[in-house]
């Protein structure tokens, strides 16, 4: 359960809403591909063990996007390797549904087969989970173009920016016919108004394909402008320290109009007070976890 929940529009409340409140009650039922339940979980080493999650519980709807933020270590990746299968938790359970069993991954950096041409890469995941098609592959030379990459289908990965890497490996997460799409620090090589246009095209492809995206992210901004909600993480072991409902249109707020500064800034300050004070102590090993 966390700490706080908070849905506003425009201007932050004055105080912070609850899940029991009237708004939370009228909102329409959504399916969840992914809920975690008090999930522990904790890395072993030679000496003693890190306890990275303390009991996180939350849920990840389909056609939407879900940010985790909190301060640097806290476990964010980890919880994305949670929810991939990758690892499993110490106690809790994460429950998958709607087509939750199978995850799209896109890591923090580019993990492109070097000898593959772009579009070869791009088809790979489609090719492994036994779904390509030609209407796959027409897919894929639709999204080459709308991410900018429409020329260097025949490419190697070696030709192309740390950001046109990143892109193919979404489009290859896309492709593969996961409706989980997990996304680790994805538009970090991005200048500002191509993280603009690239955002603008994962919330398309989240909407049209039915996903459940999960972005972890250390830029705040990056979650507001991108996501409908913001979960906040504490220190490790990490809780949950509050989840935000983001309710300003996604089209206003990924605007490179000026005045969709002021749209984001109350959300931008309600996470920064509630990261100040994220204060559960940390593990006193030291550890870099994301």
């Amino acid at each position: 359960m966390s700490e706080g929940s908070v849905h506003f529009e425009g201007h932050a409340p004055s105080k912070v809403a609850s899940h029991s409140d009237d708004r939370a009650k009228s909102a329409p039922p959504q399916r969840h591909a992914v809920r975690l339940r008090s999930i522990v979980f904790s890395y072993r080493t030679a000496h003693t063990p890190i306890a990275v999650l303390g009991g996180v519980s939350t849920e990840f709807a389909c056609s939407s996007i879900s940010s985790v933020v909190g301060p640097s270590g806290c476990g964010k990746t980890t919880l994305l390797n949670l929810v991939a299968g990758l690892l499993e938790p110490d106690e809790g359970a994460v429950e998958r549904t709607f087509g939750g069993h199978r995850c799209g991954y896109v890591f923090q950096a580019p993990s492109l087969v070097p000898w593959l041409r772009v579009a070869e890469n791009a088809l790979l995941g489609a090719e492994i989970s036994g779904v390509q098609s030609e209407a796959v592959m027409h897919r894929c030379d639709m999204l080459l173009r709308r991410f900018g990459l429409k020329g260097f289908e025949r490419a190697y990965p070696a030709a192309l920016s740390g950001g046109m890497q990143q892109r193919v490996s979404i489009i290859r997460a896309a492709l593969s016919g996961a409706k989980v799409l997990l996304l680790d620090e994805p538009f970090s090589n991005s200048d500002f108004l191509f993280r603009l246009e690239l955002q603008r095209e994962v919330s398309r492809l989240v909407e049209e394909e039915n996903l459940a995206a999960v972005l972890v992210t250390h830029d705040i901004e990056d979650a507001v402008r991108v996501s409908d909600k913001v979960i906040v993480l504490t220190n490790r072991p990490a809780k949950v320290k509050g989840e935000l409902s983001i309710t300003v249109p996604r089209s206003q707020r990924l605007s490179d109009d000026p005045s969709s500064v002021r749209l984001i800034a109350p959300y931008l300050e309600h996470i920064w007070k509630l990261l100040k004070s994220a204060d559960v102590p940390k593990n006193p090993v030291d550890g870099a976890l994301a």
